[in-house]
């Protein structure tokens, strides 16, 4: 049988050209850095990404209570008597400052010789039984003395007292009273006639009437006077000089230039202080009326004036809103001044006049973010959200802007949204803290 012999035959090697390897080296070159580009992409993405967890700062979305205010400055005006000592001597007090007192309780004692400061009620209330014994003994006796001619009533204050000056005697609680009421009705019809310097005459008689001769009562003892007061209200030994500017019944011919031209300057009057005949020595406060004027912008008047409900948030007591109403609201050429009325006692409020607050004057419910959070794409304005920690652009629509934040719509409570967008783009993975964790415990 015949055998096939195969033959090899030995070729030859065939060189590559230079243009050959050139080309060989560059594609092995590409295709290097082609996988170190992409490998180093993703490492980069990793290390961004794990950054990223790190670095957002997020804020989840929720409906909450909100408020219009605006921040003003103004001035406390209140129902306050100065009370006068009834002769030269040195104070003694009964009652401690801030104390509410009402009518006929005992607030201080004129003595003669300095008081020993060791208990401030001591001299004062050593005596205080029997004279009060005594007024109800008076009183009683004068039962049938209630009328009197309001002839009796005269321009200057001095004729209030008993056989025409005796410092130490005042009329009868009971005379004083309807002298009292005269004035007032006298000084209302002068008011509706419009004739205000009548006006302003009775108001002072009827000042006088009320800030020295209804509030001293002698005592008995030579030696001192008693004082006590014929109203009720907050007890308090610290004066600043503007107390009888800033009265209730002066709000109405107040302006914002007087807010800023008048200054107070405080005074404290101390136990065992000597004081002369007709100094100021204490004022009783009423606690239950009082006011808060204070100059806006005309369109913040506007506002205030068509506000349904109001609300003051005042910068001397713990955060704490107080509701309000609009007592008075003055017209000016640049501004208004709007003054507010309190029917709440607030701590140590008789202890200032100026004082800073926000008026609060509208509530609503909404979805809020930061305002550094908005993101524009092309036309729209919206967020980013964190979705399955994945960025996402969800478009808002803003409905209003308070202090930094905005009040928006198109977005709904519970969402995770971010407030440095600009580190981040849409579509980005963000892996949450928790997950690295259960990642590293893993490995």
């Amino acid at each position: 049988m015949r055998k096939n012999h195969l033959k090899l035959i030995r070729g030859e090697k065939k060189e590559r050209t230079p243009f050959q390897k050139l080309s060989r080296k560059i594609t092995v070159s590409l295709l290097l850095i082609i996988l170190v580009f992409f490998l180093a992409r993703a490492v980069f993405l990793w290390g961004y990404g794990m950054a990223a967890s790190y670095l957002v700062s997020t804020v989840v979305t929720e409906e909450r209570l909100l408020e219009e205010k605006m921040s003003v400055e103004g001035v406390i005006i209140r129902d306050e008597k100065v009370i006068t000592s009834p002769r030269e001597g040195y104070l003694v007090w009964a009652l401690d400052e801030g104390t509410r007192v009402g009518v006929g309780r005992v607030v201080a004692e004129v003595v003669s010789q300095p008081p020993v400061d060791d208990g401030i009620e001591g001299p004062v209330l050593e005596h205080e039984e029997k004279d009060i014994t005594n007024m109800e003994e008076k009183e009683s006796q004068d039962e049938g003395n209630e009328d009197v001619d309001s002839s009796m009533l005269e321009d200057s204050p001095d004729s209030l007292y008993i056989d025409g000056g005796n410092e130490d005697e005042t009329l009868d609680l009971k005379e004083i009273e309807y002298q009292a009421s005269v004035m007032v009705n006298r000084l209302r019809k002068a008011i509706r006639e419009g004739n205000m310097e009548e006006a302003e005459s009775y108001y002072n008689q009827l000042e006088s009437l009320s800030q020295e001769q209804l509030i001293v009562h002698s005592s008995l003892q030579a030696g001192s006077s008693k004082i006590i007061s014929p109203f009720s209200g907050i007890v308090s030994y610290y004066m600043d000089g503007l107390e009888d500017f800033y009265q209730p019944s002066l709000i109405h011919f107040l302006s914002s230039q007087q807010l800023k031209v008048l200054n107070e300057e405080i005074k404290k009057i101390s136990f065992g202080e000597k004081v002369g005949r007709g100094s100021p020595i204490f004022k009783i406060v009423d606690n239950y009326t009082w006011y808060f004027t204070v100059p806006v912008t005309p369109s913040q008047g506007e506002i205030l004036q068509g506000a349904r409900r109001l609300f003051l948030r005042f910068d001397f007591i713990s955060p704490h809103d107080t509701r309000v109403e609009v007592y008075h609201l003055e017209q000016e050429e640049d501004k208004t001044l709007v003054t507010f009325k309190v029917n709440e006692q607030l701590d140590n409020f008789y202890l200032h006049r100026q004082a800073g607050a926000e008026v609060i004057y509208a509530h609503f419910r909404g979805i809020t973010v930061p305002e550094e959070a908005l993101v524009e794409q092309g036309e729209e304005i919206g967020v980013y959200t964190i979705e399955k920690a994945v960025v996402r652009f969800r478009p808002v629509e803003i409905k209003r802007e308070l202090e930094g934040e905005l009040v928006v719509e198109g977005l709904p409570a519970g969402r995770v949204i971010i407030q440095n967008p600009r580190f981040f783009r849409q579509g980005q993975y963000i892996p949450s803290q928790q997950e690295e964790q259960e990642r590293e415990e893993q490995l």
